[in-house]
């Protein structure tokens, strides 16, 4: 099975982070940039109600997870844990804003392990990945393929350069080491 994901990464994280240090980050990087952040709360927004609603129209879905607090890495334990697999996941195919890889460089944070209320994690057979990545795209929802469901002896990797390593694990999520 292959693995959706929608409008990216730490979204919740990063407004949160442009809520609570909006002075310091106002100082550096100009209030537009931190108004639009604040703002990632509803654009792209924290609900994955459409997505979930227009994926169950079109597809047999196997499985769907909102990863919350620990981001992307820890919704993929727990995705696995649950469905008894491993996984693959290509770091290049997941989506990060810009505003995202900018403050994640300046804060030393993994944008994988920051909360990712916003994201929708979606499990499609292969044979169902084409209508859903159409559909959500026609309704304009950011979304690619991030990886695969594997056999749980596989365990949980992550391709970065060409590189296999295991997926992060996060014990505290990492918007909490500095908020």
């Amino acid at each position: 099975d292959e693995i959706i994901l929608t409008k990216g990464i730490a979204i919740e994280g990063m407004a949160l982070l442009a809520r609570e240090r909006e002075k310091e980050l106002s100082r550096k990087c100009g209030n537009l940039f931190v108004e639009r952040v604040q703002n990632f709360l509803h654009d792209p927004g924290i609900s994955v109600v459409k997505e979930a609603h227009i994926a169950n129209q079109v597809a047999d879905i196997r499985a769907m997870h909102d990863p919350t607090e620990g981001g992307l890495a820890t919704g993929l334990f727990e995705l696995t844990r649950v469905s008894n697999t491993g996984v693959i996941i290509y770091e290049d195919k997941i989506h990060f804003l810009d505003e995202t890889r900018i403050l994640c460089s300046d804060y030393k944070l993994d944008p994988l392990g920051v909360i990712a209320s916003g994201s929708l994690l979606i499990v499609v057979g292969p044979d169902d990945r084409d209508a859903v990545l159409s559909k959500l795209v026609q309704h304009d929802i950011e979304c690619a393929v991030i990886g695969k469901l594997t056999e749980k002896e596989n365990g949980l990797k992550i391709v970065s350069d060409g590189k296999e390593r295991e997926l992060p694990f996060f014990q505290v999520d990492e918007i909490a080491r500095i908020l």
